[in-house]
């Protein structure tokens, strides 16, 4: 059996998020990886795009937003997009497929796992800094602590010196 024919049995869940909807673009595309059978509707890892489009359909890409995602999933090199002769910049493509660089992403955990990274660090960077305002407070408080105490210290010995010294201040 081959990959294309499994299509149809990947699960996706009802609603995806947009990191979700290009993990999947990813892992449909990647079925096609430098495949070549043109009873199939592929050429040489190429999809056509109506193929792509009638599958991204499938797992919750909306109609609208299918060509937006292709063409920002081409300018960040995961995927190739073969234009129609003599079609604009951006317009819709005759043919998609995956890039080594998209494959390679999608094993390392794709954009899911690029956010739950992000998330990571950016939990991170709030704990330290957590902590570091947590030290500044406890080093602020014990140097009052310590100027307290060197005050005290200091109000002491002068008090006992007054007291070892009466006579002089007083005159006997």
């Amino acid at each position: 059996m081959s990959d294309f024919e499994n299509i149809d049995e990947i699960e996706f869940p009802a609603t995806l998020s947009d990191d979700q909807k290009l993990d999947a673009i990813l892992k449909y595309l990647s079925l096609f990886y430098f495949k070549n059978d043109a009873d199939r509707a592929y050429d040489c890892g190429f999809v056509l795009y109506s193929e792509f489009k009638k599958h991204t359909m499938t797992f919750g890409v909306y109609n609208s937003e299918c060509l937006s995602i292709a063409l920002y999933l081409s300018r960040h090199n995961y995927i190739d997009l073969s234009p129609i002769e003599g079609a604009f910049i951006d317009s819709t493509p005759a043919k998609v497929r995956i890039q080594f660089s998209g494959m390679k992403f999608m094993n390392e955990g794709g954009f899911s796992q690029k956010t739950r990274d992000s998330n990571s660090r950016r939990e991170i960077e709030k704990n330290l800094l957590l902590i570091s305002k947590r030290n500044e407070k406890t080093l602020s408080v014990s140097t009052l602590v310590l100027a307290l105490a060197t005050s005290f210290l200091l109000i002491v010995e002068i008090i006992k010196f007054v007291f070892e010294h009466q006579s002089f201040f007083c005159g006997h």
